[in-house]
């Protein structure tokens, strides 16, 4: 057994011997709080991305898109964009029986494009590799171990979404993503 093992058995075998004694049990947690506790150091989860000046506006806008699962248009001479549901993109037939709305009805833009980009959202292994790579860049905490627990069972993206999203990393997980997006994004374009 280590030498911080057996520290830690003697410690949990004090705080078993005072564990009805509230107290006792505040000196010991004020104690802990003030002298021992260190609040862990957020990584810098976001990196900086260099995105060419035409695109400044567009890059964010698609990706903000891509974020609600819809399939952007990015006319190339114009830098127009066009957004429409990813249903409409890869089955009009299914979308028209689903909302009554066909192709023809919709008057889309980039129809009569003549240089466009086609933007899906990235797919889940990517989506999977953002969350994983975000869980790896936080600092080292229960938080984490947490991320990647919610990773591991079923239901991963639920999961991982409920678990960060009712923590104080949620506004972290959205500049990441966001940031990872729009990475995403200028690699099409």
């Amino acid at each position: 057994m280590s030498k911080n093992q057996e520290l830690l058995d003697e410690i949990l075998g004090i705080l078993r011997t005072v564990m009805d004694d509230r107290e006792k049990l505040e000196i010991i947690h004020n104690f802990f709080l003030n002298e021992i506790y260190e609040e862990p150091a957020k990584a810098n989860l976001i990196f900086e991305l260099k995105i060419p000046k035409k695109y400044k506006k567009i890059v964010p806008q698609i990706a903000d898109s891509l974020n609600a699962g819809l399939v952007c248009f990015l006319n190339i001479d114009t830098l127009e964009v066009e957004d429409v549901p990813e249903s409409l993109a890869t089955d009009p037939d299914e979308y028209e029986l689903m909302t009554g709305e066909s192709f023809e009805d919709l008057d889309l833009k980039y129809l009569k494009w003549d240089n466009f980009i086609e933007i899906h959202p990235p797919g889940s292994n990517v989506s999977y590799s953002y969350m994983t790579d975000f869980a790896e860049a936080l600092p080292n905490c229960s938080f984490k171990q947490r991320a990647f627990q919610a990773l591991e069972q079923k239901r991963p993206f639920a999961n991982f979404k409920y678990l960060v999203e009712n923590s104080d990393y949620s506004q972290d997980w959205f500049d990441y993503k966001q940031n990872r997006l729009e990475e995403y994004v200028l690699e099409f374009i």
